[in-house]
């Protein structure tokens, strides 16, 4: 096979990248629904601008997003409509789509420094058209701003590694700290850099003075929130972390989050592999496992194949340590391992192009250009489908529910609504500062519904199929039915079966 040009490569290479900017830019564009999360981290920015001490004190999230967000909202939500709903949530999303277009070029500079031009030119393809990676870059959340400076850290890290620098190393932990400001599993980088320091024979007293870097500059990044809040990792010092660990094995959990669902701990390694699988929507998983197990396949070079097999090992354990303390997972972590993995699903798929079809039509060279064709189709196809779909597709009508509801209530109105509807309040514009929500429990029925009346709101706001099946809904809506001279059904939108109710609450006669 003919060689390609190292220049025709990089064009190729950043022609893909730019597919996978305008394919994030689309989703961007469409009009989704913020994600539970989003909704909690727009709040904490609020909070953030009004005390940022009391804000990051209260709260369990790392502060790195948050301050992220709001910092622009600042620069760009004043063009965007202000202090609205709608602006920060396009404000967040600016910045998803922003870190996901640097995660793109991350990807592809690692699968460089680890193989060549050619597998970095297949990686392109692959991050351009990586499902999850694509729907995490047009949303309200921290994954994408947080595996921007992962996967930089990464390749500092490799780097310094390659070059026994002490001074590289330092910026490598300083990326490795600031990435913990956004999620704690970057701290996965440490031991992984470290023991690749030592592994690379420095010699003398920079085997130490490695390490000594690394250390200290993660810890200078990381300081000034543990000073301010009085904690080791958010919300939680070391005796508290020690407590959970000795009650999870008996403590009930619940999960918290749009992508996060109850897991025991024997369960979660098997979850997080399938969800690792659902990022790429199996094919790029499938690709994986050619590039390592092909005898054909590019081999990675050694260094930068012991740092990544050594992060996503470090890594895949702060996973399941957090799955056991709180028994609840989120298809979310899988991002960074598919990130990490990315570029031997890359090799594999090169070896598979180069390989297979002079290895099946040796008899019949006219088949192979038709048989390299469809070897590059196959994985392609369904990975354009998986990466356009909408970003949280049928959740359009929470919005328009928020937005209704905002134009009908009066500002000092309380509306009565169950706790994970935290998305028609955002739209609704009463999650912060307002403290006008009512939240009822998702497993609230009738008879404790009837007991919050009492605290007098003006609507009531409900939604088929946000409960989870933890109540009979059925029943729940027919009792809510029965009620109709206290509950007044002014307005409903959506699909059957995940409709969203708003209803005027009618104060009984003689009240």
């Amino acid at each position: 096979m003919n060689p390609v040009p190292r220049g025709s490569l990089i064009l190729m290479t950043w022609m893909a990248l730019a597919v996978g900017a305008a394919i994030r830019i689309l989703l961007v564009l469409q009009p989704a629904c913020i994600d539970r999360n989003g909704v909690q981290f727009v709040e904490f920015a609020r909070r953030l601008n009004e005390n940022p001490r009391e804000a990051m004190r209260i709260t369990t999230r790392q502060p790195g997003y948050a301050f992220l967000l709001l910092w622009t909202h600042k620069l760009v939500g004043p063009t965007l409509g202000g202090d609205t709903p709608e602006a920060w949530q396009r404000s967040g999303e600016l910045l998803a789509l922003a870190s996901g277009i640097a995660v793109c070029i991350g990807v592809v500079l690692l699968t460089r420094r680890l193989f060549d031009e050619r597998v970095a030119l297949v990686a392109a393809v692959l991050v351009a058209l990586w499902p999850q990676g694509a729907h995490l870059s047009a949303g309200v959340l921290s994954d994408m701003p947080h595996l921007a400076i992962f996967l930089f850290a990464a390749l500092v890290a490799l780097g310094a590694v390659e070059r026994q620098s002490p001074w590289r190393i330092a910026v490598a932990g300083a990326l490795a700290g600031l990435a913990y400001l956004f999620k704690q599993e970057a701290a996965c980088l440490i031991p992984a850099a470290i023991w690749c320091w030592w592994r690379c024979s420095v010699p003398g007293r920079l085997r130490y003075v490695g390490p000594l870097a690394f250390i200290a500059a993660f810890a200078v990044c990381v300081a000034p929130h543990s000073l301010a809040t009085g904690h080791l990792i958010p919300n939680k010092g070391p005796l508290d972390v020690w407590k959970l660990f000795s009650d999870a094995g008996s403590r009930s959990f619940r999960a918290s989050g749009i992508l996060a669902y109850v897991v025991s701990w024997w369960e979660a390694p098997g979850r997080f592999f399938v969800d690792w699988l659902r990022s790429g929507r199996y094919v790029i998983g499938l690709l994986f496992f050619a590039g390592v197990f092909l005898p054909f396949a590019p081999n990675a070079d050694r260094r930068g194949r012991s740092l990544i097999v050594s992060t996503l090992a470090v890594y895949v354990v702060l996973v399941q340590i957090r799955a056991t303390i709180y028994g609840e997972l989120s298809e979310r972590y899988a991002a960074v391992a598919a990130a990490l993995t990315l570029p031997w699903a890359a090799a594999g798929w090169l070896a598979i192009i180069e390989e297979l079809p002079p290895m099946l039509v040796n008899a019949s060279r006219h088949l192979r250009a038709p048989l390299g064709f469809l070897v590059v189709m196959v994985p392609v196809t369904p990975l354009i489908l998986y990466a356009t779909r909408p970003v949280y597709d049928g959740k359009d009508h929470y919005r328009e529910a928020g937005a209704a509801l905002r134009q009908m209530a009066a500002p000092g109105d309380l509306v009565l609504v169950h706790e994970h509807l935290e998305q028609v309040m955002f739209y609704a514009d009463r999650t912060h500062p307002a403290k006008t929500w009512i939240k009822s429990r998702r497993a609230d029925s009738g008879r404790r519904i009837e007991r919050l009346l009492g605290k007098k709101p003006a609507w009531y706001v409900d939604a088929e199929g946000s409960r989870r099946g933890e109540i009979d809904e059925a029943a729940h809506f027919a009792w809510i039915a029965s009620q109709p001279d206290r509950l007044r059904l002014v307005n409903s939108m959506g699909p059957v079966g995940r409709r969203v109710f708003i209803y005027q609450v009618v104060e009984p006669k003689g009240s």
